[in-house]
């Protein structure tokens, strides 16, 4: 009796570590925020449900915060400046305690407003066109620690990369 009263613990400590993330020691590379399907969709659904927390006419209206919920987890969303206390309010954890994932991400992404929904979108500093000739208010400007680069001719914009001597580089 003893004997399958240890197996049956080991058997159960073995699968919470491998659940909680503890069996993937081999995993060399980060989960990156276009890879958490599982938070995407989440966040789709508090779009849904309350636009005018994500509301925009431009990049200024856009800041990036915490996601709010019951794990403080490092992913970044991007709501309007105005809307931030009332996300974190609606949006606030309703079942504590929990049982969190021993894991924050470095979330580098950056707000920017998506012209074209008049939404606020999180957005990979390299994936921004930005500086081309249009209207002043509709440009996107490269963030801290990237200038913009272009490829070809200047009305089409360009991309941001890294600034040589970054230090957001060495993150």
């Amino acid at each position: 009796m003893l004997t399958k009263i240890k197996l049956g613990l080991g058997l159960a400590l073995a699968v919470g570590l491998i659940g909680c993330g503890a069996g993937q020691a081999g995993s060399t590379q980060d989960l990156t925020a276009a890879e958490d399907t599982d938070s995407g969709k989440e966040d789709s659904a508090r779009k849904n449900s309350h636009p005018s927390y994500y509301k925009c006419a431009a990049d200024a209206d856009c800041v990036a915060v915490e996601k709010a919920g019951c794990c403080p987890n490092g992913f970044l969303v991007a709501v309007n400046k105005d809307k931030v206390k009332a996300y974190n309010t609606t949006f606030a954890c309703q079942t504590a305690p929990q049982v969190c994932p021993l894991f924050v991400v470095n979330d580098k992404r950056v707000a920017q407003c998506d012209f074209q929904k008049h939404q606020c979108q999180m957005i990979e500093p390299s994936a921004i066109r930005c500086d081309a000739f249009i209207a002043p208010a509709y440009q996107h400007h490269c963030p801290e620690g990237f200038q913009c680069k272009f490829t070809g001719v200047p009305d089409v914009g360009g991309t941001c990369e890294a600034t040589p001597s970054s230090p957001s580089q060495n993150l």
